[in-house]
């Protein structure tokens, strides 16, 4: 079952993401922007430098049609991971996971009355890309986040999220990628205690634009 939400959770993230291209100003600068799905799950997301300060901003929404959304702005310190085509960064990412009111409450035997698991998280992590010296039209990269119950609030009690990829440049400043990600919180709710929800999983195909 799609949940409710979906629809204002993209719509709204989707006009935040429009919103910070437009009025951001000249000391931020759009890098890249990227649609990656399967037969389930769709993720958005675009990245912009913050002048020249070695500072991005990572902006991004998951859609799962049967298991939920994921909506979360991550800013990360770049740069050069000290070998020769090899980039990391890392920082804070701030997600809000709406988890899919069925899958919820599958975990719970037998069925009771209970308000929507939703909740929010500051996790830690980063990501990397690595480019090949002999081989430039590829790339590898991934990324790990990660926020314990001290770092999340609201509904929410742990926050998990992983991804790596594969992928190759087809024109100058268009790659196409094969990746797998997983996306999972552990969440409460008025005393019912849904443990790990799997929000989004699975192997995945895309396209990111450099600009």
């Amino acid at each position: 079952m799609q949940n409710p939400l979906s629809k204002h959770v993209k719509s709204a993230f989707i006009t935040f993401l429009i919103s910070v291209s437009l009025v951001a100003g000249p000391g931020v600068v759009a890098d890249s922007a990227e649609i990656s799905l399967n037969d389930d799950s769709v993720r958005l997301a675009g990245d912009w430098s913050l002048s020249n300060s070695g500072f991005m901003l990572e902006t991004a929404v998951i859609h799962n049609e049967e298991r939920g959304n994921v909506a979360s702005v991550a800013a990360l310190r770049v740069g050069d991971a000290g070998s020769d085509g090899l980039t990391a960064g890392v920082g804070l990412k701030l997600a809000y996971v709406d988890p899919d009111i069925e899958v919820a409450t599958v975990q719970i035997v037998p069925p009771v009355a209970f308000s929507s698991p939703s909740g929010g998280a500051l996790a830690l992590g980063g990501k990397f890309n690595y480019v090949p010296t002999d081989f430039n039209r590829l790339n590898l990269g991934g990324y790990i986040w990660f926020a314990p119950d001290v770092l999340a609030f609201d509904k929410m009690d742990k926050y998990q999220e992983i991804g790596v990829y594969a992928g190759y440049n087809i024109l100058r400043d268009a790659d196409v990628f094969v990746g797998y990600r997983n996306v999972k919180g552990s969440f409460k709710s008025d005393g019912i205690d849904f443990g790990d929800l799997t929000i989004d999983s699975g192997v995945h195909l895309g396209i990111r634009v450099n600009f």
